[in-house]
C-alpha cells in the first residue's frame, strides 16, 4: 500500500513539473536543460538582482534542484568507474543462496551483463521472493549494491524501474552459483 502510495506521488509529481512546463509554452524536457548561453545569462541576473547567498543558502539550493531534476531521470544503473574486487551475492527466492567470489574474470563478467541492461519506465507494483542482491566491494573499500526484483530494479529510493536484459545477468549469475537454470 506505502509502495503505490510512493509511486502515485512521483507519478503526479512528474506530471505535474511536465504540466506547468507545458503551460509556460515549453516541453519538460526544455524546462530541465537550458542552452550555455541562457545559464550563463540566467546566473548574470541571479548575481545581479540579489546580494550573494551564503554557501549553505546555495548548497541547498542546489541540492533541491540536483533533486528535483533526479525525479524525472532515470538514475544510472552503474555509475562505478573502476572494477570492484569482490561480489557477495544473494538470491532471495522461493529458496535462497549464497555466493562471494573474488574472481576477477567472474566479476568482470557480471559487470559487463549489468552495463547491458536497459532500464525503463518505473513500474507500481512488487513481488516477494524473486530479489538477487549483489554487493560490489572496491579496493578502496566502498561498496556498491544493486537489487533487483522479477523484472525490475530496484532502485535506492525503493522505486521500481523496469529492466530489459536481466536474463544475461542470472545466466552470468547462476555460473557463480555453480547452478544449470533455465529462465
Amino acid at each position: 500500500m506505502k509502495r503505490t502510495i510512493a509511486a502515485g506521488t512521483i507519478l503526479f509529481l512528474i506530471l505535474s513539473f511536465a504540466l506547468s512546463a507545458c503551460s509556460s509554452g515549453s516541453s519538460a524536457r526544455a524546462a530541465t536543460t537550458a542552452s550555455p548561453a541562457a545559464k550563463a545569462e540566467t546566473k548574470a541576473e541571479s548575481t545581479t538582482a540579489a546580494p550573494p547567498a551564503s554557501k549553505a543558502e546555495t548548497t541547498t539550493a542546489a541540492s533541491s534542484a540536483a533533486a528535483a531534476a533526479d525525479q524525472t531521470a532515470i538514475p544510472e544503473l552503474w555509475p562505478e568507474t573502476e572494477m570492484p574486487v569482490s561480489l557477495s551475492y544473494n538470491r532471495m527466492w522461493s529458496y535462497s543462496e549464497q555466493e562471494e567470489t573474488k574472481d576477477p574474470k567472474v566479476i568482470k563478467n557480471i559487470v559487463e551483463a549489468i552495463q547491458n541492461i536497459k532500464i525503463g519506465e518505473a513500474v507500481d507494483y512488487a513481488v516477494d521472493d524473486y530479489s538477487d542482491f549483489l554487493l560490489f566491494t572496491f579496493a578502496d573499500g566502498h561498496t556498491y549494491q544493486l537489487e533487483f526484483e522479477e523484472e525490475n530494479w530496484v532502485t535506492k529510493n525503493n522505486q521500481r524501474l523496469h529492466a530489459e536484459g536481466l536474463n544475461n545477468l542470472r545466466t552470468q549469475l547462476d555460473k557463480l552459483l555453480g547452478e544449470k537454470v533455465q529462465h
